[in-house]
């Protein structure tokens, strides 16, 4: 299902669509073992050419909200003011202005064609990816596989830039930090710090995060972390996806999970 398809079906009298927002962040990430994308200034120029707002508008039909940060802003660490990025074309090409020796040959957008929670229509998101970064002076080739060759190529860091996305499994921030973030989740072949990112300054961090027990404690590490990710910038998020299912009307007591999983043992059939 789409999100265009949501009035329609919103509107069919037989029929509920049960929604919320979902443990979920779709994003950019680069592949830092190539040597343009190695200065943070040109990974802000991406994130300041980017118009997200757009993003979930055009390409998720308005299903979905802007990320700022790595992770849901509901999370244990998200900042109670958060540094948000500007989309500002301009800077953007001013920035990038900076490095056109680096971005002779085009930037390769790598996007699986299948749909997923955070980017129901990836190829499109992907579109609109390259029109902003199109605008801000770069040359752009999107390059579409399957999910299963697309996660392959990721995880061998086989790749230039990429849109993907995670799921959260448990509503921990470490969930998505460490999987972002940690030296420990970049070996190759196996790898979802896509990135390659490694710091150890970060990594003390996620090991201190799993350690506290004190939730202000813990708090504060992950905000530390993300103040890290925010200097640095491996990957630039862009969308939080919502959690959509459409049932009969028929079926009670059905409650949509924020993990995207369908639980349907309290469910109940009332004609």
């Amino acid at each position: 299902m789409q999100p265009s398809e949501l009035p329609a079906l919103a509107a069919a009298a037989q029929l509920t669509v049960h929604r919320d927002t979902g443990l979920n962040v779709g994003y950019l990430t680069f592949n830092l073992n190539h040597a343009r994308y190695r200065d943070p200034e040109v990974r802000l120029a991406f994130a300041l050419a980017i118009n997200r707002a757009q993003l979930v508008q055009l390409a998720l039909d308005g299903a979905g909200t802007v990320a700022h940060y790595p992770l849901p802003p509901s999370f244990l660490g998200y900042p109670a003011q958060p540094d948000v990025i500007p989309h500002d074309p301009a800077r953007a090409r001013e920035i990038l202005a900076r490095h056109t020796a680096a971005f002779a040959t085009p930037v390769r957008l790598h996007v699986m064609n299948a749909p997923r929670q955070y980017f129901p229509s990836p190829e499109r998101a992907a579109s609109f990816v390259r029109a902003d970064l199109e605008a801000a002076g770069l040359k752009v080739e999107i390059v579409s596989r399957d999910f299963a060759s697309h996660l392959h190529d990721l995880r061998n860091f086989d790749f230039d830039t990429a849109i993907i996305g995670w799921v959260g499994d448990n509503g921990d921030s470490d969930n998505f930090l460490s999987v972002f973030f940690g030296s420990w989740s970049a070996d190759k072949g196996s790898a979802t710090n896509y990135a390659n990112y490694r710091n150890p300054e970060m990594d003390q961090l996620l090991l201190a995060g799993r350690r506290a027990n004190v939730p202000t404690q813990r708090a504060k590490i992950y905000e530390d972390a993300l103040a890290l990710w925010r200097r640095d910038l491996p990957l630039i998020p862009l969308v939080h996806g919502d959690n959509i299912v459409v049932a009969r009307r028929e079926l009670a007591d059905f409650k949509i999970q924020k993990i995207g999983d369908l639980r349907l043992g309290p469910v109940r059939w009332v004609p």
